[in-house]
C-alpha cells in the first residue's frame, strides 16, 4: 500500500507541480527547477521498488517458502538502514549549508533593478515576494535601500521599495510602496525560502524515519514467518 501510495504521489508530482499557490514562484526559480522533476522521478522508482518487493514478500508467504522470506526479510531490513542513514545525511547537509539555497536567489534578487519590467526574471520575483510574504533577501526592506542599483534607479525616492513588498503586482500597477507603508513585507525571501525548505526536509526525514522503523518490523515479522515453516 504504501509502495502506490509513493508512486502515485510521484506522477502527481510530475505533472501537477502548482501545488500550493504560494510556492508557485519557488517553481520557476533556478534552483528548484530541476530538483521538481528528481524529486518526482526519485518518487516514482521508490514506490515502484516497494510494491514489487511487497508482492515478493506477499507470494513468499502465499508459498510458505522459508528462503524467499528470509530474502524478503533481507531486504526489506537493508532498505530500511538506508533510508536511515538518508534521513540522517540530509539533515547534515541541510544544517551545514545552509546558503544551498540563499546564494542563487539572492543572487537573482540583486538583479532585479536591471531587468525590464516584462522580463521574466522580474515577475518570477514580484511573484516570490507578493506569495512568501517577503521583502528583499536577507535583511528585508532595508536590502533595496543598500542596493546601489536601486538607489541609482530611484533617485531622489529613498524610501521606495518594489511594489510587490506591499501589493500584488498584478492587480496594483499604480499603487507606490515605500519603507513608510505599515503594509510592507519586513522578512527578507532566503530566509522565507529556507524556513520552507527546513519544514519540507524535516517532514522527509520524519518520514523516512518512520518508515523505515515500520519497514523493520516487517523484516523481523517475515524472518520469525520463516523460522515458523516447517
Amino acid at each position: 500500500v504504501s509502495g502506490l501510495i509513493i508512486l502515485g504521489l510521484g506522477f502527481y508530482l510530475l505533472h501537477n507541480w502548482d501545488l500550493p499557490k504560494r510556492m508557485s514562484a519557488l517553481s520557476k526559480v533556478n534552483v528548484f527547477e530541476k530538483g521538481q522533476k528528481i524529486l518526482s522521478i526519485l518518487m516514482i522508482v521508490t514506490g515502484f521498488l516497494l510494491f514489487s518487493i511487497s508482492l515478493a514478500g506477499f507470494w513468499a508467504a502465499f508459498k510458505e517458502s522459508k528462503n524467499l522470506l528470509y530474502t524478503y526479510g533481507a531486504i526489506i531490513a537493508g532498505l530500511a538502514i538506508y533510508k536511515i542513514v538518508l534521513a540522517f545525511f540530509l539533515i547534515a547537509i541541510i544544517s551545514k549549508n545552509p546558503e544551498i539555497f540563499r546564494d542563487k536567489i539572492m543572487t537573482s534578487m540583486k538583479k532585479y533593478p536591471l531587468y525590464k519590467v516584462n522580463d521574466e526574471n522580474k515577475i518570477i520575483i514580484d511573484d516570490l515576494q507578493w506569495q512568501l510574504s517577503c521583502c528583499g533577501w536577507l535583511k528585508g526592506p532595508k536590502d533595496w535601500n543598500d542596493s546601489n542599483d536601486w538607489k541609482n534607479k530611484f533617485r531622489g525616492y529613498a524610501d521606495r521599495l518594489p511594489r510587490s513588498c506591499c501589493f500584488n503586482p498584478k492587480v496594483e500597477r499604480k499603487k507606490v510602496c515605500t519603507m513608510k507603508a505599515k503594509s510592507h513585507f519586513k522578512t527578507g525571501c532566503a530566509i522565507k525560502i529556507e524556513r520552507i525548505i527546513f519544514k519540507i526536509f524535516t517532514f522527509t526525514c520524519s518520514f523516512l524515519t518512520v518508515f523505515s522503523m515500520i519497514q523493520l518490523a516487517a523484516a523481523c515479522f517475515a524472518c520469525m514467518l520463516g523460522a515458523a515453516i516447517v
